[in-house]
């Protein structure tokens, strides 16, 4: 079946029948969307292939291109233009199963999950985008002092490929100021820069920033995904007791799940260590939670692969507490310390102590894995503008 359009689904909603939510399914579609991946801000197009407002979609063979937002899920939860909240007298989370798929050349993203937390997507392709092929937008709010964590964006991914090479100068990052955001966080994966020393001295070195023109020269990388402050605004909410950011990404390999992303975690959002007894934070913990305060006046990044390789890419000195030394940028923590990546440069890899061999297994982490998660803070702010990314490495 071949359909050159748009379709919205939402909720049904029969309170006096007692019948709430709705589901609907998807099969052996084919949607040609009026816009295409470009520069081109005039080829933009405007169709949102498939939207789902607050109920279930399951999507099965399904092929688009050239769509604006191919697949879209959300709550029924939102804030206007005029920042007035609005609830549902029964709120909605919705979800998207999304099972061998394809979707090539949106313009703006393939996949926008705004506020829904149960959504999947296995043995699919995802392939070029204006921006990330994903967007996490969370939707929480609230009312008086009680705050309502309602609109986490969720993602479960299985057995999926992933290839959207882009460099942050693209249409889509120009047009909502981002690029500035992805160029930095490329940097610090660049020919020379302390991340790609990694990657060329593991055994099968990996990185999330490579050179895929033709002369070589242009740094690109695989972005998958953006996790970012939702549609409330840092106004809702109060600092040091909630973060807007929620959202929080999984991967399901040989029946296993792992956690790719967690923006509630401390290092995704610091804000939240503020609950917990400072004793009690590991050390990366407490790295993460001064890194990232509002009172410091450096951005910050932490880096994590999926398979357990963290890094730091500017680690800090508390002057308070003296806990965290100043050291060239590039660390890792092994156990309690502290160690400069650079650690590696002068060690013959064939031959290690005992010692040698568990730093050096803690650096190399970050060149082994197929995802690499980036939590960022470009600047300091009041309510603390924290991002996470997911990129692809090879």
């Amino acid at each position: 079946m071949y359909l050159k359009s748009g379709v919205a689904q939402k909720y049904y909603d029969d309170a006096e029948e007692g019948i709430r939510g709705g589901e609907i399914n998807y099969r052996n579609i084919s949607f040609k969307g009026n816009g295409e991946l470009s520069n081109d801000k005039s080829n933009v197009g405007g169709l949102i292939i498939l939207k789902n407002l607050a109920c279930t979609a399951n999507l099965s063979n399904i092929l688009v291109s050239n769509g604006y937002i191919p697949f879209f899920s959300e709550t029924n939860v939102y804030t206007d233009f005029n920042g007035s909240i609005h609830v549902a007298d029964s709120v909605r989370y919705g979800e998207m199963i999304i099972d061998r798929c394809k979707s090539f050349r949106s313009y703006q993203q393939t996949f926008y999950i705004y506020g829904t937390t149960d959504n999947k997507i296995s043995n699919s392709i995802l392939q070029d985008a204006g921006g990330p092929l994903i967007i996490m937008d969370d939707v929480n709010y609230k009312v008086g002092s009680d705050t309502q964590r309602i609109g986490a964006s969720g993602l479960d991914i299985k057995n999926c490929c992933f290839e959207n090479y882009v460099t942050g100068q693209e249409a889509w990052f120009a047009s909502f100021g981002a690029t500035p955001l992805l160029t930095t966080v490329i940097g610090a994966g660049l020919e020379g820069s302390w991340l790609s020393n990694i990657a060329k001295k593991a055994p099968n070195g990996k990185s999330f920033v490579n050179y895929y023109d033709y002369d070589k020269t242009i740094p690109m990388a695989n972005l998958i995904s953006i996790s970012f402050t939702g549609s409330a605004g840092p106004t809702e909410f109060t600092y040091g007791q909630c973060n807007p950011l929620d959202s929080k990404v999984t991967l399901t390999k040989n029946d296993e799940t792992s956690v790719l992303l967690d923006m509630r975690s401390v290092e995704g959002n610091p804000q939240t260590a503020d609950i917990h007894p400072y004793a009690a934070l590991t050390d990366l913990e407490k790295y993460a939670k001064y890194a990232f305060d509002s009172t410091t006046g450096t951005s910050a990044l932490i880096f994590r692969t999926d398979k357990g390789g963290v890094g730091i890419s500017q680690p800090l000195m508390n002057p308070s507490t003296f806990e965290f030394f100043a050291s060239p940028v590039g660390s890792v923590y092994v156990g309690e310390d502290l160690v400069d990546t650079s650690y590696i440069d002068n060690l013959d890899l064939d031959n290690l102590t005992e010692e040698q061999q568990t730093v050096v297994d803690a650096i190399l982490k970050l060149a082994d894995g197929d995802y690499m998660t980036a939590y960022y803070r470009p600047v300091p702010s009041e309510y603390g503008l924290y991002y996470g990314m997911i990129f692809g490495m090879e």
